[in-house]
């Protein structure tokens, strides 16, 4: 799964003191025009956007800003479906990355418990690794599941609302309105963070959130249908969301 790479403080400690002060300050942080930069040159730099590397080649990020005085800091690393680790106070990310495309975040905090203030920094973009990709691992192949199954056939979509393309915003919609014409198919979309009324994380994306492959790229949906008998769902079909039309052939397909 997913997984955040933190140094310093456990980031729930830091907000539980800036919640009780009078004074805050959110002012982005004074930094350069590119926020994230390599200790190795990539092949190519979009500013902030992308960053592209040779296969093979060792990627270290860092973040890229002066810590004023009198304040300390915190970070945040973000990088989906490749290994990672921080070192140098978290403010570095080693990566090794086979060839393909990830979506990356970095978040940063610096607070001066003096004054009473924090800025923070956040930014999003993505590393690319060229070459040729791997062959995909042989698929197992689960049994068929034979639980009988009752009422409307459900899609489950889960993605990070602030990283959709405008693409898949027009897709997500797409399928949407179709949903909405039906009688006997409900669509459901979920940040893969979002969190219950009592501000836990949110049980039924939790469960379907384990089960999407370290690999697989947001967003990714899920079809399923109440069991007849007994509680829970059985997922029909999972995978990655691409097109509308793709999910409503196979929504069709379990009505």
């Amino acid at each position: 799964m997913r997984t955040n790479e933190r140094a310093c403080w456990p980031i729930w400690l830091v907000w539980a003191f800036i919640a009780v002060w009078v004074l805050v300050d959110v002012s982005q942080l004074a930094h350069a025009e590119n926020p994230i930069v390599t200790k190795q040159t990539p092949v190519s730099a979009a500013p902030v956007h992308e960053l592209t590397f040779d296969a093979h080649e060792k990627i270290e990020l860092v973040a890229n800003f002066e810590i004023p005085t009198g304040y300390e800091s915190t970070y945040i690393w973000e990088i989906e479906g490749a290994e990672s680790t921080v070192y140098d106070g978290g403010k570095i990310l080693a990566v090794w990355a086979k060839p393909g495309t990830y979506r990356a975040g970095f978040e940063a905090w610096l607070i001066n418990w003096d004054l009473r203030k924090q800025q923070h920094l956040k930014e999003k973009f993505h590393l690319v690794v060229l070459g040729a990709r791997p062959p995909p691992d042989d698929p197992v192949v689960p049994p068929p599941d034979t639980t009988e199954t009752m009422g409307p056939v459900t899609s489950i979509v889960l993605r990070n609302a602030e990283e959709l393309t405008e693409d898949e915003t027009t897709e997500l919609s797409k399928l949407r309105d179709w949903v909405d014409e039906q009688e006997s198919v409900q669509h459901l979309e979920f940040d893969l963070d979002a969190v219950g009324p009592d501000g836990k994380p949110n049980k039924t994306v939790a469960t379907y959130a384990e089960a999407i492959p370290d690999t697989a790229k947001l967003p990714y949906g899920f079809i399923s249908k109440k069991k007849k008998t007994g509680s829970g769902s059985v997922v029909l079909w999972a995978g990655e969301f691409s097109d509308a039309d793709s999910v409503i052939k196979k929504l069709k397909e379990y009505k």
